[in-house]
């Protein structure tokens, strides 16, 4: 069995944590991650299954912290590679996602020579309390050889953790274009989605990665597949204000005119969100004229929205590009209304900008070409 592990010259009381043996502190530091200051008591190690508070055993300490010499030493001595924490990782869990490649390999090559491959299939196929395996740890953290090498050991590319998302989901949401082509290349679903129905193309956009839109979309991605609020991964970028994910869709002829479940395009989602940037690179395509009072399900227009949140600059925008003051959401409210409903006191509406033309009982509310979006005064 495994190590009382001393640490010459060194006052153990003054360093351990409650309920954390000697064990677990050589592992976690010792001199720094060399090992030279840590030998066997009594030539053997103590219980290799002694664990802590979050039930981390000191070869998953070691692991964690990259202290390969105190690894071998344990592993050597009989440590078990399945013991687990109160997250259900062991300690190839820790080392994928600490990127520590030679931890991983050194477990990896023990378990073959202990187990064979049986045992390695077992090891790289674990999954923790969220559904992740090592490879999902190595991908969400970036690091590409330690996926290599696991990929190399047998796992799994397509395996789904609890919310049914795939290292590729995490590659793609991270922008790691080599990640997503070496999991391309080893077979890894293109299209798979999540429990939000979305794909690794909707997360690229979400998380606005415009090199891995590129590198998805090249590989043959549907750039129009939507998730289960309809949103495709257009409406995704114009939603979370994401101007390079935008223009890189647009550049490879996403739908300008999609919509989600409540009708709402990517120009309403911009003036609705506020985003500014976003709303500009929309309007620049010439696709775009005419979706600039395109309304939602609600008969609201992109101004109706800008109006009631008080986005002067949107307004201003929108204005520019055309849009009609007049319009009328499914209550008979113009942009005026909602937003002196909504307490904007600054708002402004240029009839000069707008293809609408005064009418009687809108001069009743102002007699100049600014239409004050007045609110009360409270």
């Amino acid at each position: 069995m495994l190590a009382a592990v001393a640490i010459e010259g060194t006052t153990m009381s003054a360093m351990c944590q409650p309920d954390e043996d000697h064990s677990h502190y050589a592992a976690s530091d010792g001199d720094g991650g060399s090992g030279a200051m840590v030998k066997p008591v009594g030539g053997a190690l103590q219980n290799d299954k002694a664990k802590d508070k979050q039930l981390m055993t000191p070869l998953f300490v070691a692991a964690t912290f990259g202290n390969f010499t105190i690894c071998k030493a344990l592993i050597d001595a009989g440590a078990s590679f399945f013991c687990k924490d109160e997250s259900e990782q062991m300690a190839l869990h820790r080392a994928s996602m600490e990127g520590h490649l030679d931890i991983v390999e050194l477990l990896l090559s023990s378990a073959t020579k202990l187990g064979g491959a049986g045992m390695v299939e077992k090891l790289v196929g674990d999954q923790d309390d969220e559904g992740q395996t090592c490879l999902h740890h190595a991908v969400n953290n970036g690091h590409y050889e330690v996926a290599k090498r696991l990929i190399q050991a047998g796992a799994d590319v397509n395996t789904v953790r609890d919310s049914l998302t795939t290292p590729l989901h995490a590659a793609a949401a991270i922008g790691h274009t080599e990640l997503i082509e070496l999991l391309l290349q080893n077979h890894a679903r293109l299209d798979c989605i999540d429990s939000y129905q979305q794909t690794p193309l909707h997360k690229a956009a979400i998380y606005n990665q415009p090199a891995a839109i590129t590198t998805l979309l090249a590989a043959g991605a549907k750039i129009e597949r939507r998730d289960k609020d309809s949103f495709t991964p257009l409406l995704l970028a114009a939603s979370g204000g994401h101007a390079d994910a935008l223009q890189t869709l647009l550049d490879n002829d996403a739908d300008i005119e999609a919509v989600d479940k409540d009708d709402k395009t990517a120009v309403f989602w911009c003036a609705e969100q506020g985003n500014c940037e976003a709303l500009e690179v929309l309007l620049n395509d010439p696709r775009c004229a005419d979706l600039v009072d395109e309304s939602d399900r609600y008969d609201n227009s992109p101004l109706h929205e800008a109006a009631r949140r008080g986005y002067y600059k949107i307004i201003d925008k929108l204005l520019a590009a055309g849009s009609r003051v007049d319009n009328k959401n499914e209550d008979e409210e113009t942009a005026l209304h909602v937003a002196a409903e909504a307490g904007q006191v600054k708002c402004n509406v240029k009839a000069e900008h707008s293809k609408y033309n005064e009418t009687n009982s809108h001069k009743s509310i102002s007699d100049s070409t600014d239409h004050t979006f007045a609110a009360g005064l409270n």
